[in-house]
């Protein structure tokens, strides 16, 4: 079942943070929950799609867990980037069927509203996404474009508040510590790219 929610306030008390990092009541009257029905593990809706100040975004409906998955990655397997596709393999990106954008359901393809974050809270491990940190109800849901995409199609001035503003173009682009230092979170094309970390 979806459920699609407009201009919704009062009732529901949600917080969401801003790309500043900063709470915010998406219940005020410029903000709109586009849509709560995404069904995660367990049969349970674990996100919802909200819109603040022109962009969306994705939230959690429950507190999530380390280590659980948040949605899947689903849509048509393509071998080159588009802005909303995500890397799941050298030269295969998982992208929205057709040219659906976003203007179809979001209940469909809810992954296509996640935002960048230089400290996110999930990663892409093959086709899901998983928390690395609790994510509480209400928490905007992010995971770092640089661990996914080799290069972006549309490179773009990070807003997540946590880097000063760093344009984001992919881990080609990074300096090689900076890769290095994302190895834990990367997507496993990218983690194969680097040699192994060294154990003490």
């Amino acid at each position: 079942m979806r459920s699609a929610i407009g201009n919704v306030r009062g009732g529901i008390a949600m917080a969401w943070h801003s790309r500043a990092g900063k709470r915010i009541n998406p219940m005020a009257d410029d903000a709109r929950v586009t849509s709560i029905g995404t069904v995660g593990a367990g049969g349970t809706r674990r996100v919802g799609i909200v819109l603040k100040d022109g962009v969306h975004g994705v939230i959690a409906t429950e507190p999530i867990g380390i280590g659980e998955t948040i949605l899947e990655i689903r849509g048509v397997v393509v071998d080159r980037p588009s802005r909303y596709s995500v890397q799941v393999e050298d030269n295969l990106h998982v992208e929205l069927p057709g040219v659906e954008g976003l203007t179809g359901s979001p209940d469909d393809h809810p992954w296509r509203y996640l935002n960048h974050s230089c400290a996110p809270n999930a990663v892409v491990s093959g086709l899901a996404l998983v928390a690395i940190k609790p994510i509480g109800r209400w928490e905007e849901v992010t995971f770092d474009y640089n661990t996914t995409e080799f290069e972006l199609s549309t490179p773009f001035a990070c807003r997540c508040g946590h880097c000063g503003g760093t344009v984001i173009r992919g881990f080609k682009f990074l300096e090689a510590d900076r890769q290095r230092g994302l190895y834990s979170r990367l997507a496993a094309h990218l983690r194969r790219k680097l040699p192994a970390p060294e154990v003490p």
